[in-house]
């Protein structure tokens, strides 16, 4: 692959990674396409509403308190996601979609998810605001 292609090879473990995720929400090949195809800009709502874009991650002070210069926050690095990110919040996706929300808590347990009935129960939430888009 060319440099000037932009387009990067995963590691293998990056690629075995994502092929246990996708093989645990028994999303086959053709799901992928038809989800990318038809259901495009749901799932593009529904990974914007888990990562809210913020301005940044200032703490309060009251009235008569300014934060000291030490007291700052500093973002260090903007890391972004990883590659290949998107293809397990489909994974996610998918399995919502099917109104699967017992499958739901059994995949993210699967993956070692901590506190996966917590995060099971966000993915409802933001599932159900999502609105109502026909794509196809």
């Amino acid at each position: 692959m060319s440099k000037s292609s932009g387009l990067k090879i995963l590691p293998m473990s990056d690629f075995l990674n994502f092929a246990k995720k996708i093989s645990g929400a028994e999303l086959t090949l053709d799901e992928v396409y038809k989800i990318l195809e038809n259901d495009h800009i749901k799932l593009k709502h529904f990974i914007s509403m888990l990562f809210p874009v913020r301005d940044g991650d200032e703490q309060e002070y009251s009235d008569n308190e300014e934060p000291d210069e030490n007291d700052k926050d500093a973002i260090l690095e903007v890391l972004g996601f990883q590659n290949g990110a998107s293809i397990v919040y489909l994974c996610k996706y998918k399995i919502l979609k099917h109104n699967d929300g017992d499958y739901l808590n059994d995949y993210l347990k699967w993956l070692k998810i901590p506190n996966h009935g917590k995060y099971s129960a966000e993915l409802r939430r933001a599932y159900k605001k999502l609105p109502a888009i026909h794509c196809s």
